[in-house]
């Protein structure tokens, strides 16, 4: 888990270079109170600012946000929908 900490190696490593223009990433992040200012809002074991590093949000073709916790989201039909409609999208030219 060390690699996923903020301003980690492995992160400066993973954005000190842009995605090929034909790699689409989506962000998918989770709270679990959304009427918590951004500061305070978390998933229940990590902040919300921290799921949402600036190069990613950035760099997503969709940010998408659930209410859920930190395990829970994995299980969420709502993201698995999500994740679906995303897979039936036609590619860029491909």
């Amino acid at each position: 888990w060390v690699d996923m900490q903020t301003d980690s190696e492995y992160q400066r490593a993973i954005f000190a270079r842009q995605l090929p223009a034909a790699t689409a990433h989506y962000l998918f992040y989770a709270q679990t109170d959304p009427a918590q200012p951004f500061a305070r809002a978390t998933d229940g074991t990590i902040a919300v600012s921290s799921q949402l590093p600036a190069d990613a949000v950035r760099d997503a073709r969709e940010v998408v946000g659930f209410t859920d916790s930190h395990t829970g989201v994995l299980n969420n039909p709502a993201v698995i929908a999500t994740y679906r409609r995303i897979l039936r999208m036609p590619t860029d030219g491909q």
